[in-house]
């Protein structure tokens, strides 16, 4: 029996329905798509037609410790086979006879690549081609294929010919890995190699012309490349992994993402969260495959990987990076709006809501000299019972807030912008670091002061973080020796740095509203001369770490 629906209720169906039907269409694409894209494919844009070993025209020419060879390919090849704008993944060349003595392997491998609009390669090999892939020792243990998956996938364009440059640098020689080429039409002079035997050598950076003779020039490697097509479904996000650095607060560092579609067609926006891994807000600009990034305390990350044609951005689990230097995050449970409306220290008197549980003011910063005494207070709203404030100032710049960094702001009850209750006689330490120091502030409904620490997630209440730029002592005119080991001065726009017994693993140099104005890993050296880009006088603070872990901080002036 035909149901008969009311005229009115059918056309309200037909109404939600046509008025929906693009969203209810992605709903049902991606229902029934799968979770992980295989967006790659193999392209065979060469077929091998002679076996050749000859030195440089197989990428594999291991009678020589050292060698480069660069190889052209044109745009039409991977056209003709129907190669997706995108991304190159991985290379493939195609292994006859493998080395001999048995064993002998390429060493230290490189692989470069670059677009161009070149229909041949020069003599000379082309210079400042960009790194995809590097590996000590590659494993051919025979015929067929050899398929190498580059460490970063390389974009083209659809239009352009793509150069190869396989480089290495080998302690073992023996013969060359035999190889299937291609011998291109006359004048199709599209592959260039150096080689040499010099002991300690490196293959990547020989220079001079091509010793291949113009005939074996033709002579091109066959060659498949893994290409990453265009997205059509909802991509892996992957996994976030951050680069080995050291201390996560003291240099900057890369966060990459592993186990992730790879495809052209994809879009990617990097987040940040101080507190948590549900708060998130864009890192602006940040939309690489990878992000480049400082901090100065514990904070979460996370990339949304987006395919385009959907319009659905996906995230992978965020990745919470810390380290010995990094200061704790300050979370805190907001019931009501009990919180910190004013802080005044020196020439900080910064006021705000209590609506956030967590506030960055670290752009907010005041001078403060060594052993002058300060007064600290606070504000504070207390909508039920009481609330307890406290202050601490990480004096040493460990990166943590020890108990005699403490300060008390006392107790307040029920009141709006009310005194937290003390006003802190803040003396700065005789012996605190020079330079840019953190401090925070907490007000909290705990029950006594003693529960109210740096760090734990509080119930109920506000924290807030200043900087305070810690400065030598009144009378004092220049600090270059406040160390006898480490010194640092300026000539002009030129900043030296000098340690007489040990070597300078950082430098950092801030002007005194706290913008970094340059890093540098120390390299070793006990002598660093840095110039600078300044069109006026100023005043720089110059931050100095030494491989034991000892920090100086000094000030210059340049002009």
């Amino acid at each position: 029996m035909k149901k008969h629906y009311p005229p009115n209720l059918l056309d309200k169906i037909i109404i939600y329905l046509l008025t929906n039907f693009k969203s209810l269409l992605l709903m049902l694409v991606l229902a029934g798509l799968p979770s992980v894209v295989n967006a790659q494919q193999v392209y065979t844009i060469l077929e091998g037609e002679q076996v050749i070993d000859i030195q440089g025209v197989t990428p594999f020419s291991t009678n020589d410790r050292n060698q480069r060879s660069q190889y052209l390919y044109t745009s039409d090849l991977l056209q003709n086979v129907n190669a997706p704008i995108g991304f190159i993944t991985a290379v493939a060349v195609k292994i006859v006879q493998v080395a001999y003595p048995i064993g002998l392997q390429p060493e230290n491998l490189q692989i470069k690549m670059g677009l161009t609009s070149a229909v041949v390669l020069p003599p000379t090999l082309v210079p400042n081609l960009s790194v995809y892939y590097s590996s000590a020792t590659e494993n051919i243990t025979g015929p067929g294929w050899y398929t190498i998956t580059l460490d970063t996938p390389m974009a083209w364009d659809g239009y352009s010919n793509v150069i190869i440059e396989f480089c290495r640098t080998n302690t073992n020689v023996g013969t060359n890995f035999r190889v299937e080429t291609y011998l291109g039409l006359i004048n199709e002079y599209r592959t260039s190699a150096l080689a040499s035997s010099a002991v300690n050598g490196n293959g990547c950076v020989l220079t001079g012309t091509t010793t291949i003779t113009l005939p074996n020039r033709r002579l091109i490697p066959a060659m498949q490349l893994t290409m990453a097509n265009p997205c059509q479904t909802n991509p892996s996000p992957g996994t976030i992994v951050v680069n080995t650095a050291t201390n996560y607060c003291s240099a900057p560092f890369t966060l990459s993402v592993v186990d992730d579609t790879v495809a052209s067609g994809l879009s990617y926006q990097w987040q940040s969260s101080f507190h948590d891994d549900t708060n998130f807000i864009d890192i602006i600009g940040a939309t690489s495959q990878t992000l480049t990034t400082t901090q100065d305390f514990a904070t979460y990350y996370r990339r949304g990987t987006m395919c385009d044609e959907l319009g659905v951005m996906f995230y992978p689990p965020a990745l919470l990076v810390d380290g010995p230097d990094c200061l704790c995050n300050p979370t805190v449970t907001t019931v009501d709006a009990t919180g910190i409306t004013n802080v005044s220290f020196n020439t900080i008197n910064q006021s705000s809501t209590t609506s956030n549980s967590y506030t960055d003011f670290t752009n907010i910063q005041t001078d403060a000299n060594l052993v002058a005494s300060i007064p600290l207070s606070a504000r504070v709203n207390v909508i039920n019972g009481s609330v307890y404030t406290k202050a601490w100032i990480d004096w040493n710049q460990d990166g943590m807030f020890a108990a005699d960094e403490s300060y008390d702001l006392g107790m307040a009850n029920v009141g709006v912008d009310i005194s937290s209750g003390i006003i802190a006689n803040v003396v700065v330490p005789s012996n605190a670091l020079l330079g840019l120091t953190t401090m925070r502030v907490r007000a909290s409904g705990v029950d006594n002061m003693a529960l109210l620490d740096p760090c734990s997630n509080l119930v109920n209440g506000e924290s807030e973080d200043y900087t305070i730029n810690v400065m030598p002592e009144l009378g004092i005119p220049n600090i270059d020796f406040v160390s006898n080991t480490i010194i640092a001065f300026a000539a002009k726009n030129l900043v030296n740095i000098r340690s007489q017994s040990e070597e300078i693993a950082m430098v950092k140099i801030y002007d005194l509203s706290g913008r970094l104005l340059y890093f540098e890993n120390g390299g070793g050296t006990r002598e660093l001369s840095i110039m600078l880009q300044s069109s006026s006088s100023q005043i720089l603070i110059v931050e100095i770490a030494t491989i034991s872990g000892q920090k100086v901080t000094k000030k210059v002036k340049i002009y």
